[in-house]
């Protein structure tokens, strides 16, 4: 005989009920139990946050993790713990330097270190490090070679368990840091270049093979105002695409670098930039830009006597490092000055090769009054007596239009009898209502429509239409054969 159980004998509202309380308490467990955890963990925080522990005696033990970790030699002068929306561990007195020699690269005051649990279970990279106030020099000595401090950045680290560095590393920052670059193979006034970035804001996200960066900096040496932003990437194949935006550069401050590719070195004119920049090496840099100048100067002493006046320049072309030096093509410039405007293509090789760089500039121009051609003289390689005469002589008038083809190295412009005959200075230009003062003794020649011809050391003036006097009507030809040896008119 089977005696009825409790079970049994419950009504099935009952055993409904049963179940349905079960149920209960299992989704209070799961609500609570979060929230009990997180409570625990604020807890934690806010204990950490007040009462915060002495980690001193423990900042050689960080010193000797980041120093496993990075193949490098790390020494820290303290160790504190950084408490808000997260923890992070704070390395002070921040020297970084090479594991063999023990020279230094590079100092912060101070190294933030975050490390996410989360990423390292999901399988990434699952630290964080942020330099406060670092300062590092990179320098190319006489050989072109780059140093970090005192190491060669070609150099092997000297852990070939970690050849690469940072292999936990996820992204690095860099707050208010300073770079400065020493150039030993550019030469100025005896010493070398240096060129400083200051106030460094940058950010650099690493995976495995691409990467990203971001770079905020102050140009100081370029002027007071200069600025550079800086975003690329790196793909799988280690190729470079960036994108970099320059602000208020005075491209005179350059000059140890653009001294041999005139007239760059004279602009006083600030430059505004931007540049898509592509590439795996300097030696396969290819770069295409466009620049923006305001109003300023251009100066070309070797060429021009006095600056020419720039009101605004808009150019852009590209860039390319090839083994006879910097390859520059300005595919399209615009000129806007109080002397009129031009407009023009150019292309500049071998800039920092082993000769002078080649030039070759095609240019058309209009709206010149005809008084400010004393401006575009190559008056160095004229006869003074002859630049006199052209001062004094061309008076009122205006240029219609004029073109100009330049061609040749910059060291022996303008263009000779005795140079190759692929090179070129050519100039011709029409222009009416000119007043000529031929001769002191006489009257002038006025409302002259005239075309003027400057080829290598020749000039031509075709007159086409003119007056002399109140009645006589004029045309002809004026030509100085050689206006640097034998400056005779005909």
């Amino acid at each position: 005989m089977t005696l009825p159980t409790d079970d049994d004998a419950a009504p099935p509202a009952s055993r409904s009920q049963a179940r349905s309380g079960w149920v209960v308490r299992l989704i209070s467990w799961l609500f609570f139990f979060p929230l009990t955890l997180l409570a625990l963990l604020g807890g934690g925080v806010v204990g950490v946050t007040l009462y915060p522990p002495d980690l001193t005696p423990y900042h050689q033990d960080l010193a000797r993790f980041l120093t496993e970790q990075t193949g490098l030699r790390v020494s820290l002068t303290g160790i504190e713990l950084e408490t808000g929306l997260s923890l992070a561990l704070v390395g002070t007195g921040v020297e970084i330097g090479d594991p063999e020699a023990g020279n230094l690269l590079f100092a912060a005051e101070r190294m933030l270190l975050r490390v996410s649990p989360l990423l390292l279970v999901r399988g990434g990279l699952p630290m964080a490090i942020t330099l406060e106030k670092a300062r590092a020099t990179l320098r190319r000595d006489v050989q072109g070679r780059l140093h970090l401090g005192e190491r060669g950045l070609a150099e092997s680290p000297a852990s070939q368990e970690n050849p690469i560095g940072m292999v936990l590393l996820n992204a690095l920052t860099v707050s208010d840091g300073e770079l400065t670059w020493v150039d030993e193979t550019v030469v100025d006034e005896g010493k070398p270049v240096r060129l400083r970035l200051t106030g460094i804001h940058a950010r650099g996200f690493l995976e495995s093979g691409p990467a990203r960066l971001t770079v905020e900096a102050a140009l100081p040496d370029l002027g007071p105002q200069s600025r550079v932003f800086l975003n690329g990437e790196r793909d799988a194949a280690q190729q470079w695409f960036m994108r970099v935006r320059g602000e208020n550069w005075l491209l005179s401050s350059l000059r140890p670098y653009l001294v041999r590719a005139p007239p760059l070195d004279g602009l006083t004119t600030p430059v505004d930039l931007v540049a898509e920049v592509s590439g795996g090496s300097l030696a396969t840099l290819k770069v295409g830009w466009q620049v923006t100048l305001g109003e300023g100067h251009l100066a070309w002493p070797a060429l021009f006597r006095w600056p020419i006046p720039v009101t605004r320049l808009t150019a852009r072309g590209r860039v390319e490092n090839t083994p006879a030096g910097w390859h520059v093509d300005v595919g399209q410039f615009a000129l806007r000055s109080s002397h009129g405007q031009a407009e023009g293509k150019v292309l500049v090789t071998g800039i920092a090769g082993p000769g002078s760089p080649f030039m070759d500039l095609t240019a058309h121009a209009s709206g010149n009054p005809a008084d400010k051609a004393k401006f575009y003289y190559p008056t160095p390689i004229m006869d003074p007596g002859l630049v006199n005469w052209l001062d004094n002589a061309l008076k009122d008038g205006q240029v219609r239009q004029a073109s100009a083809h330049i061609r040749g190295h910059l060291a022996n412009m303008p263009a000779g009898p005795k140079d190759p005959p692929q090179d070129r200075f050519h100039i011709e230009a029409d222009v009416t209502g000119l007043t000529l003062h031929y001769f002191p003794p006489f009257l002038p020649l006025r409302e002259l429509s005239t075309h003027v011809i400057f080829d290598r050391y020749s000039m031509t003036a075709q007159v086409a239409d003119g007056s002399y006097g109140a009645t006589r009507k004029v045309k002809g030809e004026v030509k100085i054969t050689n206006m640097v040896d034998h400056p005779v008119v005909d």
